[in-house]
C-alpha cells in the first residue's frame, strides 16, 4: 500500500472545482431561503391542514344563506301559528255548538211533553202539527250535533243512562235491562248533555 502523501490530495483538487461547489451550495440555500419566503405568503386554504388549522372557526355563513335560515325559520313559525289557531277555532266552534243545543234542547222536551199531555184530548190534526214542529227542531239540533238517545231494550249503563226506579222481573234476560224509558237522553260528540232516565229491571228470586 502506497504511503499517503497530502502534497498528492491537495493537488487532485482543482481550485476552481472548490469555487464552484461554494457557489452552488450558495445558490441551493438561497433558494430554500426563497421557496420558505413564499411559502408564507400563501393563503391560508393553500396551505396543508396541521393540528392548528383543524382547531380554526368554520367560516360564518354567507348573507343570501343567514337570509333563506331565517326566512325558513318564519315559515316554520307560520305554519305552527296556523296549526294552532285552527285548532282553537274549531274548539270555540264545538264549544258554542254545544251550549247552543243546551240551551234549545229545553224546548224540545217541552214539546214532547206537551205532545204526550194532550194526546187523545185535542184535535189530532193540531197533535199531528206540534208533532211536526217537534221533529223539524230535532233534525235542526241534530245538524248541529245533537244526538238522542234512546235506551229502552238496552242494557243499563250508568254512563249514559240514569236509573229512577227498578221493577222486578221473573225472567234474567231482563235483569239489569232498561226496560222502560221515562225521558231520552242527549249527548253531542263525544259529550253527555243528559243521561236518559230509565226504569230498569232487577231479577226477582
Amino acid at each position: 500500500m502506497a504511503p499517503h502523501n497530502p502534497d498528492r490530495v491537495k493537488n487532485a483538487i482543482d481550485p476552481e472545482d472548490l469555487s464552484e461547489g461554494f457557489a452552488w451550495g450558495e445558490l441551493e440555500r438561497e433558494r430554500e431561503d426563497e421557496e420558505a419566503k413564499r411559502a408564507d405568503l400563501r393563503p391560508e386554504h393553500e396551505l396543508g391542514q396541521g393540528p392548528a388549522d383543524q382547531n380554526a372557526p368554520e367560516p360564518s355563513p354567507s348573507p343570501v344563506e343567514a337570509d333563506r335560515e331565517s326566512l325558513r325559520r318564519a315559515l316554520r313559525d307560520l305554519e305552527s301559528a296556523k296549526t294552532r289557531v285552527e285548532r282553537d277555532a274549531k274548539n270555540v266552534y264545538d264549544e258554542t255548538r254545544a251550549e247552543l243545543v243546551s240551551e234549545v234542547l229545553p224546548v224540545l222536551d217541552n214539546l214532547e211533553r206537551t205532545i204526550q199531555a194532550v194526546d187523545g184530548k185535542c184535535d189530532p190534526a193540531m197533535i199531528e202539527g206540534v208533532r211536526m214542529v217537534e221533529g223539524q227542531l230535532e233534525r235542526v239540533l241534530g245538524r248541529l250535533g245533537l244526538e238522542r238517545i234512546n235506551a229502552e231494550g238496552l242494557q243499563f249503563d250508568p254512563q249514559m243512562h240514569e236509573a229512577v226506579a227498578m221493577v222486578p222481573v221473573t225472567d234474567s234476560m231482563f235483569d239489569g235491562m232498561v226496560v222502560k224509558q221515562m225521558e231520552p237522553g242527549f249527548k253531542f260528540g263525544d259529550r253527555l248533555l243528559r243521561a236518559a232516565k230509565v226504569v230498569v229491571g232487577k231479577l226477582q228470586h
